[in-house]
């Protein structure tokens, strides 16, 4: 089963024929289960994001993500993921309306962060993991065992993501268009674990850590 509630607000409104506001705010809950005997599975998430743009020339805009999991311990289940961009169209202005050769020009630029709490098929890594059997291990009052698996981390955190993003965008004699981008991305706090533990240590496995960092950057190009 999957319940889902989702609530959306939107506005837009130009100016003295200028200025031009768009705006959209988003609601989500979300709450499904695979099957019969698993504990849901349950997130929130509310989000928004404002343009602006003046004469068609200069756009500005801000967007959020406000996001909740029930995969991490409380104090860290909420997200606050921000991202902003700037655009000019320089074909819109004076010296190059008209422009016989150079049709369209756009230079932009955005930087946002983003998060995820995807940690493969593992739930709830930040309680300690025990498993109870009938035999072997350290007896329990003569009723079966209790094993001390992987001890829970109590820190478990949001993978994040700070992406940036630079590109043009541009058409020439009305038949050939060249898109451009530049991006860099800096993954960090990635779930990672240690490994296996050594025997001193009374438990098999390390918990899972937030310690992984990739950071990537490449460009596109698109004629």
């Amino acid at each position: 089963r999957d319940y889902s509630l989702q609530a959306s607000l939107n506005y837009n409104r130009t100016f003295n024929g200028l200025h031009n506001i768009d705006a959209i705010y988003l609601g989500s809950y979300n709450d499904y289960v695979v099957t019969g005997t698993d504990l849901s599975y349950k997130n929130i998430a509310m989000g928004g994001r404002v343009t602006y743009s003046y004469d068609k020339r200069y756009i500005g805009e801000f967007s959020f993500g406000y996001n909740g999991t029930e995969n991490f311990p409380k104090g860290h289940r909420f997200g606050f993921f921000p991202a902003g961009s700037l655009g000019w169209i320089l074909s819109n202005e004076a010296f190059l309306k008209g422009n016989p050769i150079l049709n369209y020009l756009k230079l932009r630029a955005s930087y946002g962060k983003v998060g995820s709490d995807k940690i493969g098929n593992n739930r709830f890594l930040y309680l300690d993991n025990h498993t109870y059997s009938a035999s072997g291990g350290v007896a329990v009052g003569g009723y079966g065992t209790i094993n001390e698996n992987r001890p829970g981390n109590y820190n478990l955190q949001w993978e994040v993501s700070k992406k940036q993003n630079y590109g043009i965008d541009l058409q020439l004699w009305s038949d050939w268009s060249i898109t451009f981008d530049y991006f860099i991305e800096q993954r960090s706090k990635i779930l990672k674990t240690q490994g296996m533990a050594p025997q001193f240590a009374g438990v098999p496995q390390w918990p899972y850590l937030n310690l992984g960092v990739v950071d990537n950057s490449g460009y596109e190009l698109e004629i």
